[in-house]
Parts: structure tokens; sequence; C-alpha cells
């Protein structure tokens, strides 16, 4: 859009705040290297200008000279190249004008300076094949595209989301992260008890919290956020992660919880009158009155037995 500047109109200034909301939009976007995999140097050229074949290969050339360089850099990282570096073209014609090395009437208009990406062929440091335009990675770089076929060329060229289980958190429904947290929980709690009764929790229209049936549990919960560990999330990402995962935990599980059982110190359980002792004087109290009475009822038939 550069060309537009002192000439621009409503048409450029909307595509000015396109190209400004794209890279808003990807901000979290970066190369990714991998470990594994082919060091096998390859490139793509491309230009858009009606696919005249001109612009083409003078864009060819360019491409030639990038590899050129990135060939000597990479030999100086002990990462030689063998073999010719294959440069992709979608233009049969640059193909052909690249490989000719007659000047004929249709090229002679052309710098000698663009000429040397026939010398590289020669000396065997770069090879020129044809692709297809459906795969033509350059294409992103140089045309307009459709989101689905940008975003498949993009992907092709190692630029990902480094951001996506942030982005998926933040956008996930809320109910949805509650139901995987629960299901961590109950994973969690049956390898860890896998001998012990299950406990099943569900409302009751009769209270249960008051008399000889109020019951207390001690319950250690496993934090299903603890999963979340450099091997499994990127350590740039792992802060914002665990906070957003140990938010919604607490906001949709452990709150929950606690409303339908309300939480207790253990002191306070703990240092609680036994209802036991006084059930066990009751039966002592009980048990001498019933033993008085048969003694005095005993002794009432014997008075009167004797009489």
């Amino acid at each position: 859009m550069a060309q537009f500047s002192n000439g621009h109109d409503e048409t450029h200034w909307k595509a000015a705040k396109g190209v400004l909301r794209y890279l808003r939009g990807t901000t979290d976007h970066g190369i990714t290297y991998r470990k594994a995999g082919s060091l096998t140097l390859k490139a793509y050229t491309d230009s858009d200008y009606a696919g005249d074949k001109v612009t083409q290969y003078i864009a060819l050339n360019v491409g030639a000279k990038e590899v050129k360089w990135l060939r000597s850099f990479m030999s100086e990282l002990s990462v030689s190249q063998p073999h010719p570096t294959d440069i992709f073209v979608d233009n049969q014609s640059s193909i052909k004008l690249a490989k000719n090395p007659e000047m004929h009437s249709r090229t002679k208009h052309i710098d000698v300076r663009y000429h040397h990406t026939r010398d590289l062929i020669e000396q065997g440091k770069i090879s020129i094949k044809y692709i297809a335009t459906t795969e033509q990675l350059a294409d992103g770089l140089t045309k307009p595209l459709m989101k689905t076929k940008l975003v498949e060329n993009r992907n092709d060229l190692g630029l990902h989301d480094r951001g996506i289980i942030r982005a998926n958190l933040s956008r996930s429904s809320p109910w949805t992260i509650f139901a995987l947290l629960a299901m961590f929980v109950l994973s969690a709690c049956a390898s860890s008890h896998q001998n012990s009764h299950q406990v099943i929790w569900r409302k009751s229209k009769t209270p249960i919290t008051i008399g000889h049936y109020q019951v207390n549990l001690k319950v250690n919960f496993v934090n299903p956020c603890d999963i979340l560990k450099k091997t499994v999330v990127h350590s740039d990402l792992l802060p914002s992660a665990q906070a957003k995962c140990n938010e919604l935990y607490q906001e949709l599980f452990i709150s929950e919880l606690e409303k339908m059982c309300q939480r207790k110190e253990w002191t306070e359980i703990t240092l609680r009158k036994k209802r036991v002792v006084d059930l066990i004087i009751g039966l002592i109290i009980i048990a001498v009155i019933a033993s008085a009475g048969i003694g005095i009822a005993g002794t009432t038939i014997a008075v009167i037995n004797s009489n």
C-alpha cells in the first residue's frame, strides 16, 4: 500500500485497517522450530503483477540471492547443504527463461544483473522446480487469499498460534471448564482411593444437619490444575494458564461445594461435646432405675407372700 501514500482513497483506508486487524489478531503467532525434521533448505518465490513472466523472473532472482546467502550462513553453523537448493516457482515461462542462456528479442530488455540465477544453476547451488499455484506457499505474501487458504499456507510455513491454550481457556464455556474439572477430580479420587467406599453427593429434600444425623467429613481434594506443567504447556503460557485454571476451579467447583457443605475447622469438630457420653450416662441411669424398680417390686411381693 506504500505506493498509494500520496494518492489513496477509501479503498486503501479500508485495506490498511484490515492489515491492522490481522496484526492484532495474530500477536501470539510465531515460527515453530522442532528438534526433529529435515534441515534441507527450500524456497518459494512469487510475484503479483498480472502474472507477468518478467516480474516472476525478477522475483526468482531475488529469491536465488537470498538462498545463496542462507546456504553460506548455514554452512558456518555446520549445517551444510550437499545438494542444490530447490526453488519452487509457479510460472513455467520464468523457469524456461532461467534455464535458457540465449538472449532474444523478448528478453533483451531485462537487466543483466537479473541473470545471476543462471550462474547459480550452473554452479549447482540452486535448482528451479515448478509447483502448482494451489501449492505455492508464497501466495500469502504476494496477494490476498481466502481465510482457509491463508491459514493453510501459514501453517505450512511453520507459523503457529503459541497462545492457543490460553485462548481456549478464555473462550471456553464456564460449564465446560467445570465439567472438565469435575472429571479430573473424580478420576484422581478413583485412582487414589480404589479400596475405599464410594461417596455419592446429591441433593436431598430432607435436611440432615442437626441432631445425631449430623455427619462431618475431612476431605482433601486434588487440584486438577496441577497437571499443567512445562511438559504439557509452553513455559511462556504456563503462569497464565495455571492462574486461569485455579480461578475457574475455585469459582465453579470449590465455591459450589461449600454452598452444599459448609466448611468447618477440624479443631472445632474434634472439640465438640461427644453425644456418645450423654448416651452412655442416660443408659446407666435407666439401668439403675430399672434395677431399683425390680428390687422394690421383689420386696413387695415377698412381703405379701409372707403375710
